[in-house]
């Protein structure tokens, strides 16, 4: 895979049973702008199920899937 975008299933499932168990707004919005389409996709549910409305995405990252590769 290129761009960055290779993911360890079983990590990016510790990564989203993390923002299930200990989740808050600052990592739910660290996942939807990390560049991982599974992180990005729970990190929307999560912030349906907790209230908050996601209009859109794609700012600053401040980190990416992959970048200490």
């Amino acid at each position: 895979m290129s761009g960055g975008m290779f993911a360890d299933p079983p990590a990016v499932e510790a990564l989203a049973h993390a923002l299930e168990e200990h989740g808050d707004k600052k990592l739910a919005e660290s996942y939807l702008n990390c560049g991982h389409e599974g992180l990005k996709s729970g990190a929307r549910a999560w912030g349906s199920r907790h209230g908050f409305e996601i209009t859109g995405y794609g700012g600053t990252r401040k980190f990416s899937w992959g970048a200490w590769r």
